[in-house]
């Protein structure tokens, strides 16, 4: 079976295009968190997540650093409806 497949190598993506992968996938998290993700959010998330997050690479680690803060103000906000 290995002789059928070909490695093939794929470089990561810039911060630019990761911004442009994620304005893509926005509205998604937002309909699935129920929460608005200002397009400002986006580009600190891909910036930071290029600088800090060295174990995973773009644009997975600035989704999942999406994914997590959506979750986390989703929380938040029914937490306040609680009270």
């Amino acid at each position: 079976l290995e002789q059928r497949f070909q490695p093939v190598i794929i470089d990561e993506p810039t911060v630019e295009n990761t911004i442009s992968i994620l304005r893509g996938l926005k509205s998604r998290y937002e309909v699935h968190h129920g929460v608005e993700i200002s397009d400002g959010a986006l580009v600190a998330a891909a910036v930071y997540a290029a600088r800090y997050i060295s174990d995973r690479f773009l644009p997975h680690k600035t989704i999942d650093l999406i994914d997590g803060a959506a979750s986390a103000l989703r929380l938040a906000q029914s937490r306040n409806r609680m009270i």
